[in-house]
C-alpha cells in the first residue's frame, strides 16, 4: 500500500467510519469523471482496503446488546 493511498484510508475511515468505503468510491468517481486517473486510483486502492477491512471486522467483532455497557451516552 502506497503512502498516498494510507493517507486516503485513514481520511476516509476517520471521517466517515463504516461509510468509509462508499465514501472512498465517490471520490474515485469524481477523480475518474475529472480525469485525474492517479487520484482516482488512489481512493479506489483505499475503497478496496475499507472493503477487506470492513469485512474482517464483521468477522470478529462481537455484537452488543448494551454497546454503551451500563452508560448511556451524553449528549
Amino acid at each position: 500500500m502506497t503512502d498516498d493511498t494510507w493517507a486516503a484510508l485513514v481520511e476516509a475511515e476517520d471521517s466517515y467510519g463504516e461509510g468509509a468505503e462508499t465514501h472512498a468510491l465517490a471520490r474515485a468517481a469524481a477523480a475518474r469523471q475529472q480525469g485525474d486517473e492517479k487520484q482516482a486510483h488512489i481512493w479506489a486502492a483505499a475503497a478496496n482496503e475499507l472493503h477487506i477491512l470492513h469485512n474482517i471486522n464483521k468477522q470478529w467483532a462481537k455484537p452488543r446488546a448494551r454497546p454503551f455497557g451500563a452508560h448511556r451516552p451524553s449528549a
